[in-house]
């Protein structure tokens, strides 16, 4: 006897309940930061656009390999990013005003900037629950296996941005940075390629990625490896110039270690979201 498939009206209902919950786990502990709630309504209005549009460029990329529905064509990706977007800007915003952190008494920018800044983690935890929390279509595996290298390289931009944006407003990496010497920074960035490396290829995780008929271990390990250490450390830069924590006059070597310290945590976002996504 067959199963009869959910009507659309319920498999749509099921997609936003699942983004929903994807959202609240990987957004919840960042609503609950309080320097978030500043970042949101201390930033300039221009650097909040641009790191949101950044966040949505990271939604069609992961919209394509996990997204509500199998999508066939690009305007089926753009439509599941425009709703991962949008279940971000609803939980945040309800979830902001539950907890008190806005409300009528403040300034409308004030308002925004904290919803907005704060919907960018829920967004993503929608996009990605889409996958994880769902049945997989085969349309969706096809994709995965068949992402290439610049599809990996999309897949790890957005794994990185999801795990630096937890840590990134706070104090932390910065004070980090500033405490490590030469030294220490550098064998910080070694753990990093290893860690990079050997959660893809090396333990055996499940999802883990077995080297390419035909390619050798060491041109894996900089071919993949070391390109995608090398990416997470632009994004853990990005995400650092964008709260404020690096700028013109942060000086180079302070600059390069904080983003060092960073970029352990989005490496290790990169090589997690290459054996979820």
């Amino acid at each position: 006897m067959t199963q009869a498939l959910p009507s659309p009206t319920r498999q749509t209902a099921l997609g936003l309940a699942r983004g929903t919950a994807g959202g609240l786990l990987l957004g919840l502990p960042v609503l609950m930061t309080m320097e978030m709630w500043q970042h949101g309504a201390a930033l300039p209005s221009w650097k909040l656009l641009l790191f949101y549009g950044v966040n949505f460029l990271v939604l069609l990329i992961l919209e394509y390999y996990s997204g509500f529905q199998d999508e066939e064509t690009a305007l089926d990706v753009v439509q599941d990013a425009v709703i991962a977007a949008g279940i971000g800007l609803v939980v945040a915003g309800a979830l902001l005003w539950t907890f008190g952190v806005v409300g009528p008494d403040m300034g409308a920018r004030e308002v925004v900037g904290k919803v907005v800044i704060e919907s960018i983690p829920v967004s993503i935890g929608a996009s990605v629950a889409a996958g994880q929390l769902g049945t997989r279509s085969p349309q969706g595996e096809r994709k995965r296996r068949e992402a290439g290298d610049w599809g990996t390289l999309a897949i790890a931009l957005g794994g990185a941005v999801v795990f630096g944006f937890n840590v990134a407003p706070t104090e932390e990496p910065m004070l980090i940075g500033l405490m490590m010497s030469d030294v220490q920074a550098l064998a910080l960035l070694l753990l990093a390629l290893v860690q990079t490396h050997a959660v893809v290829y090396a333990l055996d995780f499940r999802g883990s990625v077995p080297i390419p008929e035909g390619r050798s271990p060491l041109g894996v390990f900089f071919h993949s490896s070391v390109v995608t250490l090398a990416l997470s450390l632009l994004v853990a830069l990005f995400l650092l110039w964008v709260f404020g924590r690096v700028g013109a006059d942060t000086g180079l070597l302070p600059t390069v270690h904080m983003t060092v310290a960073l970029g352990l945590v989005t490496s290790l976002g990169a090589s997690a979201a290459k054996l979820l996504l």
